[in-house]
């Protein structure tokens, strides 16, 4: 049996999308060629909430002034969700940085907008998730959690940008991903499109590196994934150090916040989204289009075969295709050299893994003029239509 997200949908805003910034209510913003920037005239000037150095031991924000303006999207009536996801796609000039909030109705009463993270690619600012919890939701790191038996009816969207400089951040797109029952049961594998195609994604091990390594899986991938598309030279080393540097949440004390790592490679020029899919069915369509994947899953000892250790309680690799069998192909970082990253798995396991772990998590990430792939995320966001 396999397990996947019960009623997954996407909500996608962007230039150049169906939807765009046009329908949200502005704030000290503005849009420029379908881009949300600072608009210094009218963005507010205040100060951070906690002192410098006050909150945990570092700044919430930085500690001190700036200028914020904010974009609030339109109410997305939704049917029954439980969880949500968030993936942002900006451009942040040293000085500057985003925070995404949701803001969730329950029974047609509105609650607090919660944070799922302040972030920026400028690494002398300290990037954090923003731990909450009360009766109705908690946020763990990077997922809103409708706790039980509780369901979102609606939600929206809250982006704020931030500079302390006359430089802006540049808003280029934002995915929210629903799914409903956070439960695992009663799912079945799709069936195969029977693609047999292995696309040639950069081998790079994350365990050559002594000095945390071990932990670097979700960096390590997205360091091959930018590797695949020609961005950060050929050096794995190099990549994948860069991407430990602009992934690290300090609050989490880890490099594998989901959204973290997509905000981080769409700072490389690329679009870089966080979706749920429902079966490595999905995933061949992107395979299909030459667009590799990051999946995220979990293991126990004898769960999944051939694997480089016993377990995991939770792993990113990239699949980078599938054999003429229609199993899956996977670069795994956990390999104990690059030469040994590349794996060909048992479809039935990583399927069900993936779908029961992380109920199909998946980094899709791909240059803006790859258009067969900026029309298959569209299609994606249609399914909350």
């Amino acid at each position: 049996m396999i397990a996947s997200p019960s009623g997954s949908c996407y909500f996608l805003f962007g230039s150049g999308y169906s939807n765009t910034f046009d329908s949200w209510s502005l704030e000290g913003l503005c849009l420029q060629s379908g881009n949300l920037f600072l608009d210094t005239a009218t963005a507010r000037e205040e100060h951070d909430p906690y002192p410098l150095g006050g909150y945990y031991g570092h700044n919430y924000y930085n500690g001190g002034r700036y200028l914020v303006g904010e974009a609030v999207s339109p109410i997305l009536n939704v049917d029954g969700a439980q969880q949500a996801i968030v993936s942002w796609n900006i451009e942040t000039p040293a000085g500057t940085w985003i925070e995404v909030l949701l803001k969730v109705r329950l029974n047609e009463q509105w609650m607090h907008p919660v944070s799922m993270g302040v972030w920026s690619s400028d690494i002398a600012f300290a990037s954090h998730s923003v731990p909450f919890e009360d009766q109705y939701l908690r946020v763990d790191t990077d997922v809103l959690k409708l706790k039980t038996p509780y369901k979102a009816d609606a939600l929206q969207i809250i982006v704020r940008l931030f500079s302390t400089s006359t430089d802006s951040p540049c808003l280029k797109s934002v995915m929210l991903t629903l799914s409903g029952s956070s439960s695992v049961s009663g799912y079945t594998s799709a069936s195969r499109t029977c693609v047999e195609r292995v696309l040639d994604v950069p081998l790079c091990s994350q365990m050559v590196y002594p000095n945390g390594g071990n932990i670097w899986c979700s960096p390590t991938c997205i360091a091959m994934l930018l590797g695949y598309w020609g961005i950060g030279g050929q050096n794995c080393s190099d990549r994948v150090r860069d991407a430990v540097q602009g992934v690290f949440d300090w609050m989490y004390g880890g490099y594998g916040n989901w959204s973290f790592n997509v905000a981080y490679a769409a700072s490389k020029g690329l679009e870089a989204y966080l979706v749920r899919m429902r079966s490595l069915a999905d995933a061949e369509r992107w395979i299909d289009i030459g667009v590799p994947l990051a999946i995220s899953y979990a293991w126990g000892k004898g769960e999944l075969t051939g694997a480089p250790i016993e377990s995991s309680d939770g792993h990113i690799v990239v699949l980078a295709g599938f054999d003429s069998n229609g199993d899956p192909v996977i670069n795994d970082p956990a390999a104990s050299s690059d030469e040994a990253v590349r794996r060909t798995y048992k479809r039935d396991e990583v399927e069900g893994l993936w779908l029961g772990h992380s109920y199909g998590t998946t980094y899709v990430i791909f240059p803006s003029d790859h258009r067969l792939a900026r029309r298959l995320i569209e299609e994606a966001s249609h399914m909350c239509s």
